[in-house]
């Protein structure tokens, strides 16, 4: 490493850990042996540290409380499917309000049986404060939505932004409720409104766009809870770690 070329040192400076890591793993074979070069060395470590990443990303890590943060992302997923569900025509609403029932009702008996309601309580008396505020500037921005849409006769925008403001209330409650995962629940949803607004702008039908938006969301709620019943609970036997520490 203190011998590399000056060239390939300049080239990786400045760049931030994920860059580094694929610029790394990127480097070209060589037909000396990699093991006495930089570039070799520095290609095998950072496919290996490469590897670890992704497996750390998809290997789910089980969880305590995640009982009640589950019951609710399913219930308002059910509202959500229904927002989608209602505008279609015959027996496709049929179908999909059939489905949805059965997928909802499943989801809540599995997530009051499997999951772990551990600290729920003291995790939503610590975050007291954030919780109110949070829900109280979603609740605002809806009815802004709503009002504004009304005013101006965009009712196609209505279901898209509201899905945008409910994945942006998602982003305040992660640290405190130790549920990071909320992070990604708010981005999926921010990305439905954005796919809703982009079916607005277009022109698309006002159906068209709630359908879109509604089950759009109800997937990614309902997405949430299914990752904390493939997590799982830790073993009773090992110690706990309540959320309290993750939003230390």
């Amino acid at each position: 490493m203190v011998h590399a070329d000056p060239q390939l040192r300049e080239s990786l400076a400045g760049l931030g850990p994920v860059t580094l890591i694929r610029r790394c793993a990127d480097l070209p074979e060589s037909e000396a042996d990699d093991i006495h070069t930089a570039a070799g060395v520095l290609r095998t470590l950072a496919r290996s540290a490469w590897m670890d990443v992704m497996c750390a990303l998809l290997r789910p890590t089980p969880q305590y409380g995640t009982r009640g943060s589950g019951m609710i992302l399913t219930f308002f997923g059910t509202v959500w499917w229904l927002v989608g569900s209602v505008v279609l025509d015959g027996s496709a609403r049929t179908a999909a309000l059939v489905a949805g029932a059965v997928l909802a009702a499943t989801l809540l008996v599995l997530a009051a049986r499997r999951l772990d309601g551990t600290g729920g309580r003291e995790a939503y008396e610590r975050s007291a404060r954030t919780f109110k505020w949070s829900n109280v500037g979603q609740g605002a921005g809806i009815a802004v939505v709503v009002a504004v849409g009304n005013i101006t006769g965009g009712y196609s925008w209505i279901p898209a932004l509201i899905a945008i403001v409910v994945g942006a209330h998602f982003f305040p409650l992660a640290r405190p409720f130790g549920r990071l995962e909320y992070r990604w629940t708010g981005s999926l949803l921010i990305v439905v409104g954005v796919a809703g607004c982009a079916m607005a702008l277009s022109g698309a039908s006002e159906s068209g766009v709630q359908t879109v938006a509604g089950l759009g969301s109800a997937t990614v709620l309902w997405a949430t809870t299914a990752w904390y019943l493939v997590s799982g609970v830790p073993d009773r036997a090992t110690p706990r770690q309540q959320s309290a520490d993750t939003g230390s």
